[in-house]
């Protein structure tokens, strides 16, 4: 799984997007879900898509990742509960956006992301 980023006329959205091989052998995307103009930051993208990979297949760590990755992993859940997309296997319980002495631990802003709301 990757995070792709579009451009429409107006606005950036963000896709979830998964490859898988067809019965011919093609590699043919699926787009797991949409975020909108959510945009998971980029130095995180790759390790949120991997461990949202693992809970989609049913894996948990037994070491627990950054806050952080926590965090972005736990947003876009919700919004693939809310799309309908999230395998029983992925559901587990939704990290909230931590307290203000938490917050300045796991990332250089104090304010919470605005494309949530919690």
């Amino acid at each position: 799984m990757f995070f792709r980023e579009k451009k429409t006329r107006k606005t950036r959205v963000v896709q979830l997007v998964e490859n898988r091989r067809d019965s011919e052998g093609k590699v043919r995307q699926r787009v797991v879900v949409s975020l909108g103009g959510c945009l998971v930051p980029d130095e995180h993208r790759k390790r949120v898509a991997a461990e949202l990979s693992r809970r989609m297949a049913g894996y948990e760590q037994l070491l627990s990742e950054e806050p952080i990755i926590e965090y972005w992993v736990g947003r876009v859940i919700e919004h693939m509960e809310e799309a309908g997309s999230l395998p029983p296997a992925a559901r587990r319980e939704v990290p909230t956006w931590p307290t203000c002495a938490a917050r300045s631990a796991i990332c250089s802003t104090s304010t919470k992301p605005s494309c949530f709301t919690i």
